[in-house]
């Protein structure tokens, strides 16, 4: 969760973060809150031919970590731009899905540093199968 536009006139601090409590507000250990973590940013752009249960589509995403950090440490920006081609298909009683998805990740886990260093960049691939069968 980010904060609005506004937040140079109107500071409301991090939602996950306490004064005295440095770790924030967590249950068994796990942050709570949106998955995205503290200060992230997520868009998603997913375009598809649907028919029945059969689906064949692109998907854009870009993916913003933890915001707050970098701004507030002087280090660059993390974000994850991909692109996907999904699809699922029906035969029968069985439904497969398929996914392959290409990701450009900018400034990877801040390892530029800080003051303007280069920024160290990663290049993956991820590829998805799924199967269900429908009784």
């Amino acid at each position: 969760m980010e904060q609005p536009l506004d937040r140079i006139f109107r500071d409301a601090g991090e939602w996950y973060t306490h004064g005295e409590i440095f770790y924030g507000y967590t249950n068994r250990g796990e942050v709570l809150g949106a998955g995205i973590g503290p200060g992230g940013n997520f868009q998603t752009l997913q375009v598809s031919w649907v028919k029945s249960l059969k689906q064949i589509g692109l998907q854009l995403e870009r993916y913003e970590h933890n915001g707050d950090l970098a701004n507030a440490s002087g280090y660059g920006q993390w974000i994850d731009f991909s692109a996907a081609a999904v699809s699922t298909w029906d035969h029968k009683n069985f439904l497969v899905n398929a996914k392959l998805q290409a990701i450009n990740s900018v400034n990877y886990q801040w390892l530029s540093g800080p003051k303007g260093s280069p920024n160290k960049n990663a290049f993956h691939v991820n590829a998805e199968v799924g199967v269900m069968y429908r009784f």
